[in-house]
């Protein structure tokens, strides 16, 4: 499953679009992400957004990893 943001995001005078794809998903431990800078931060209602196709996607019936 992938998910593709509808607004584009500016950055050094480019459009990009984040994609995400739901099957490579996975965690980190917090001392690696402390340490790095972020490049921008999204809006809430894209990170709603995201949520709810990320929800919808692991809650879908047939989807099992072991």
């Amino acid at each position: 499953y992938s998910y593709v943001s509808d607004v584009p995001i500016k950055y050094h005078s480019n459009q990009y679009y984040l994609m995400f794809d739901f099957r490579y998903l996975y965690s980190k431990n917090s001392n690696g992400i402390k340490s790095r800078n972020a490049v921008f931060k999204i809006k809430h209602l894209l990170l709603a957004d995201i949520q709810l196709k990320l929800g919808n996607h692991v809650n879908r019936a047939g989807v099992l990893y072991a």
